[in-house]
Order: structure tokens, then sequence, then C-alpha cells
């Protein structure tokens, strides 16, 4: 293995999309203009590692359409080693490894054992994350893993709305095994921030139109119905292959924070988040001032149409019809 990069996706459709085009297009090596030979792998743990050709079939198989890296925030540092070094066995002299996980950004993931595992490679690694406004990722979050909890949007405000992306950087600043470490926001352009990090040009792939959002009336089916469907906080397999056996019409969900939530959000960061977009911006050229203020400004929410949680989720006459649909797709 010549180098390791480690995908850090943190901001949700941004993700799913980068690791459908990262799964589907460079499981084969990919040889850039500079000789690089870009490959795609995905670790798992106790299940060992993913690698070569085999993941396209298995992203193109998976109502996801793609496939990442298993990373438990409790991961045995031990067997995360044993999983990179499987994947550097494999591995030719001119093999740039890609590794993709929202898991790389958790809090406490970068730990001494985590930095050991990686300097045992012996090679350079590097470190590309991409991040969108903490408002907006805490409104997505909710939808994607607070609304399957159960606790109601207070309880994940509790859990979540704390989330500070600077510190979720900085946990990798480690030049001493970090060699380098780009940071993106959403709004540029995420497959041409990754593609250009890589040194792939930037029309050789298109994205796969991969979690752009679910339909809304399937999604409020689904959490009216958790038992029937087993959508679970961390499992969403159920909801991907609803959303490609019907294949409706796709939209972002509802925006369901208080302005109470979003200023609190906000401002609990603020500091850090200035920081945050100085990091970006010094690498990657400045922000729109829209964009900006999202970060910045405790009332940059005031005027988004929002709907209460327990309005949006009130079960309406489209839940038989979801439902009956779901049934006639799934005997066929």
């Amino acid at each position: 293995m010549k180098k390791l990069v480690l995908h850090i996706g943190h901001s949700k459709c941004a993700s799913s999309s980068l690791q459908s085009m990262l799964s589907q297009n460079f499981a084969a090596p990919y040889r850039t203009e500079s000789g690089d030979l870009i490959r795609y792998a995905s670790l798992h743990g106790e299940k060992g590692v993913h690698f070569g050709p085999g993941i396209r079939k298995m992203a193109l198989k998976n109502p996801s359409g793609y496939v990442a890296s298993s990373l438990p925030m409790n991961a045995d540092p031990a067997l995360l080693e044993a999983n990179l070094k499987d994947i550097a066995a494999r591995s030719g002299a001119e093999d740039v490894v890609v590794l993709s996980s929202e898991g790389w950004s958790n809090p406490g993931m970068a730990k001494p054992e985590t930095f050991q595992a990686l300097a045992s490679l012996g090679v350079p690694v590097e470190i590309v994350m991409f991040v969108r406004p903490p408002v907006d990722w805490f409104n997505s979050g909710w939808w994607q893993w607070g609304v399957w909890n159960g606790g109601g949007l207070g309880r994940w405000f509790e859990e979540a709305g704390h989330i500070n992306l600077l510190e979720r950087l900085r946990q990798w600043d480690n030049p001493e095994v970090i060699s380098r470490l780009a940071i993106f926001e959403i709004s540029q352009s995420p497959y041409r921030c990754l593609l250009g990090f890589l040194g792939v040009p930037l029309t050789k792939f298109e994205v796969a139109d991969s979690n752009v959002g679910t339909n809304f009336h399937l999604l409020k089916h689904l959490v009216a119905h958790k038992k029937k469907y087993g959508r679970t906080t961390h499992d969403p397999s159920v909801e991907f292959e609803l959303n490609k056996l019907l294949d409706l019409p796709k939209a972002p969900p509802p925006f369901v924070v208080p302005k109470a939530m979003s200023r609190a959000i906000i401002a609990r960061t603020k500091k850090d988040n200035l920081v945050l977009l100085d990091r970006i911006e010094s690498g990657n050229g400045k922000l729109a001032p829209s964009v900006r203020t999202k970060y910045l400004d405790e009332n940059a929410y005031d005027r988004t149409p929002y709907v209460e949680a327990a309005e949006a989720l009130k079960v309406d006459e489209s839940d038989a019809v979801i439902g009956r649909l779901i049934d006639m797709v799934r005997a066929k």
C-alpha cells in the first residue's frame, strides 16, 4: 500500500452519494495521472474486510447502493489494526486505499490506540472530511436516527444538540500519524472536492443518486409501524429496500427544529464554528455568506418554515395507501 485515505462523511446525504460513487467505481483500481492506483475497501471488524471488485457487486445489490466501513464506537483497537493490516497485505505497492465511514467522526474515535493502528501500517495516512451546518445536520439526524428511538425531539436535542464539528475534526490533528487533513463544506460540491483530493478527473464518474431523502409519506408510515417493519435507530435497511422497490418521489424531510433549539445549537458552538470555517476556507476558498450565517448567526433559522415534529408525524389517509402499496410490491 502506498497511502491510506480516510473519508469522513459527516453530512448524511452527501456521505451516502460519495460512498456509492467510491464503492461502485473504485472497487477495481483506477490509475490517476500521477500514477496512483485508487482502490476502495471497507472494514467490518470481526466480519473481516471487503476489498476488490466484489465490492461493486455488493453495492449494486445493496438497496442503499453502497458499501461503507462499519465502525462501532467501542471498536476493539486490536481488531481495527488486524483489519487494516489485512487490507495492507492485499494491496499493491502503488495502491492508494480509501476507507469511508461516518463513524470516523464519532467523539473519541481518534484515540491513541487508533493512531497506533494507523501508524503500524508504515504508510502516509490522509483524511478528507465533509461537514454541513450543525442545525441542518441536527434536523437530518433526527429523521435518520432520533425519530426511531422513541424519545421525542427533546431527547434527541439532549443527545445530539451539542454537536461540535470542530472537536470531531481536531481529534484527528496528529501530524505524526496524519500527513494531510482536509475539510470541506457540503455546499462546495462534495463530489468535486473528493475526486480532486484523490487526483481523479472531475468528469470521470457520475455520483449515484443515493439517500437523497425518503418520500415523507413512506417515512411517516415506517415510523408509525416500527415493529412491523423493524426499522431501528441504526438499521435503516428496510427503509433503503422500500425506497428502491417503490421508487416514490423523494425530498428533504420537514424542518422540525424550533427556534429556541436552533439558536441554542449555534450559540453553543459559535466560537468553534468560526475556527472551523476558517480552516475550511483556508484550504478551499471562500464560502457564501448564506452558508457562513448558518454556522454563526443564532437567528439564521428564524424564518425557516417550521413544522412541529408531532404534527409532522401525524398519520393521515396516506398511511393506508402506503401500507397497501408495500404489501402489493412485496407480494410480486
